[in-house]
């Protein structure tokens, strides 16, 4: 076990990396726990308020501010509710990437309703598995897709085209009161090995998983994020549009990795995130002549991070720029993270999922499910927690 000198020590170091995870503005609102306990949209309607005139999302085809973003979901959200009159019922997304599911997204949220996710580019029967599974009442579709979400309509199934709004609908601000532990959406699984199983999220649970990637990184609204997958219920989007940052979907399907590295250079992104194979197959796609230096943040999450991944990121990003291995669960959320930069030298195999985040306890469990071991606060932990030689085992 390490000595005690040597667990204070690690624990500086990461405490002094994440002092460095700030926008070079050095703004920076915390968001505080009392900010938990609202809605989603009422903590939208307040960054709107803040920063009407700023971009929102962007595209390479389309732009919103954050005050036209939030009029056209308030159209939606009234020709939804023309419709659909039970509260919190699940409605369905059927839209392509881009811009049209985040609008639908807040939508739906500003209605009262719960959202679903569906993509029209997905095999038939996991759709087919998705709507009965959620009992979507409502499926919203735009003009693109709207013969495929023909096939899903039934008589307790209707579609609104949100191309085609009646002009009738206002777009102020509905004002509905949403406890925050109504349902916001649900999130299935990928289902590469059996069925899809879904996982329903409160305002509550979003908010609270905003709140800690917002501290964490110290997310501010000159942020830029980049969205590379193509989920857009709950901190895929949030991170950014609760904090008044600008959101920037990129669709890795339709758009070459030469094309990320433009685009991330183009639009000055400041925070990178995405799987770890993404990250290697995007950076293995560079030819040592792009420089990123507007990028503060690389963020991986959902599969293990190796050695070689973090000589990547010192091989090709500035000294600036923070690496982080994040660990976290659909059912969960945020769960521990692991903090590196260039003065970051790992003799291990893997990059260790880190420490458990503020709010969260870990316990480390025996093969046996016995002997559990508890990860203890960031300040006190050593690396041996991570491998807790009972198992041997890596939590990543």
């Amino acid at each position: 076990m390490a000595s005690a000198e040597h667990k204070t020590n690690l624990a500086l170091d990461q405490e002094a990396i994440r002092a460095k995870c700030f926008h070079p503005t050095g703004a920076f609102i915390e968001f505080s726990k009392e900010e938990i306990e609202q809605s989603i949209p009422e903590r939208f309607e307040k960054i709107v308020r803040l920063y009407p005139d700023r971009v929102a999302v962007k595209t390479r085809s389309q732009q919103l501010s954050y005050n036209d973003l939030n009029r056209a979901a308030n159209r939606l959200a009234r020709a939804i509710l023309a419709i659909s009159e039970h509260d919190q019922e699940p409605l369905a997304l059927f839209l392509e990437h881009g811009i049209s599911p985040i609008i639908a997204n807040l939508a739906v949220l500003k209605a009262g309703k719960f959202a679903v996710q569906t993509d029209p580019a997905a095999q038939r029967s996991r759709t087919a598995h998705l709507l009965e599974d959620s009992r979507a009442t409502l499926l919203l579709t735009n003009e693109k897709s709207y013969s495929m979400a023909q096939e899903w309509a039934t008589e307790k199934r209707r579609l609104i085209n949100i191309d085609d709004l009646d002009s009738r609908f206002s777009d102020d601000n509905l004002g509905i009161p949403i406890p925050s532990t109504s349902p916001g959406s649900v999130r299935y699984t990928t289902g590469s090995t059996r069925q899809a199983k879904g996982s329903l999220k409160s305002h509550r649970h979003d908010l609270h998983t905003v709140a800690h990637f917002t501290n964490y990184f110290h997310i501010c609204a000159y942020d830029r994020i980049i969205m590379l997958g193509r989920h857009v219920l709950g901190k895929e989007t949030f991170e950014a549009l609760l904090n008044g940052a600008a959101l920037y979907p990129f669709d890795l399907l339709e758009e070459s990795l030469a094309a990320l590295a433009q685009w991330l250079i183009q639009e000055q992104i400041t925070i990178y995130k995405s799987f770890p194979a993404a990250f290697r197959q995007f950076v293995g796609a560079l030819s040592d002549r792009e420089s990123f230096p507007k990028l503060r943040l690389i963020r991986l999450a959902g599969e293990p991070v190796y050695t070689t991944d973090l000589e990547l990121y010192r091989k090709h990003f500035s000294p600036d720029c923070v690496f982080v291995n994040a660990f976290s669960a659909t059912e969960t959320g945020n769960i521990a993270a692991y903090f590196a930069d260039k003065n970051t030298h790992l003799n291990r195999g893997r990059v260790p999922v880190g420490y458990p985040i503020e709010g969260k306890e870990v316990l480390v469990v025996h093969d046996t499910g016995k002997g559990s071991v508890p990860m203890r606060p960031a300040k006190s932990l050593c690396e041996a927690d991570f491998f807790p030689p009972a198992t041997g085992r890596d939590p990543n």
